[in-house]
């Protein structure tokens, strides 16, 4: 169990998800997460790492290149994105990385439908990009690679690089 992840917390139990079922063939494993509200203000503070977008696009590039992808292939690659606000989804990831407009759909529809819900927000995102990529035709350029990104203000960004979404 994690208690406390704030929205990093989504992304955290999909890696551990992610690594149960991989050592372990065949088996099934249930990712829940639940959230509980404790409304408070924290005081930007130099103690936490730089700014969300100050380190982004290298962030994005050391992950992609483990797939031996290039800042060429952003647009080749599905985005699975917390949307914290609709500023990081129009600003900071699809400007910054020219992404095309329906990239990042997903979260959209998911910020639209239910609001930033913290930990719980990643698992919508990707529930919605599944059901398009089921539409999509399988194996096809657009889906073979992408990255599951979450920020926070306290861990700057949780992510993983994930080879498709249907298996």
């Amino acid at each position: 169990m994690l208690y406390f992840a704030g929205c990093s917390g989504g992304v955290a139990g999909l890696r551990v998800a992610k690594d149960i079922a991989e050592s372990n063939p065949g088996s099934r494993v249930l990712l829940a997460t639940s959230e509980t509200t404790i409304i408070g203000i924290k005081p930007p503070s130099a103690d936490r790492p730089g700014g969300l977008e100050d380190n982004i696009e290298g962030f994005c590039h050391k992950l992609i290149g483990i797939a031996r992808l290039t800042d060429r292939d952003y647009s080749k690659m599905f985005w699975a994105v917390h949307p914290g606000g609709p500023a990081i989804l129009n600003r900071m990831m699809e400007k910054r990385f020219d992404l095309l407009p329906d990239k990042l759909n997903a979260s959209r529809i998911a910020l639209m439908d239910y609001g930033n819900d913290s930990s719980n927000t990643i698992v919508y995102v990707l529930e919605y990009m599944i059901e398009e990529s089921r539409m999509m035709l399988a194996g096809s350029e657009n889906c073979d690679w992408g990255l599951i990104l979450v920020s926070d203000l306290e861990l700057p960004w949780r992510e993983f690089l994930q080879e498709t979404l249907l298996s």
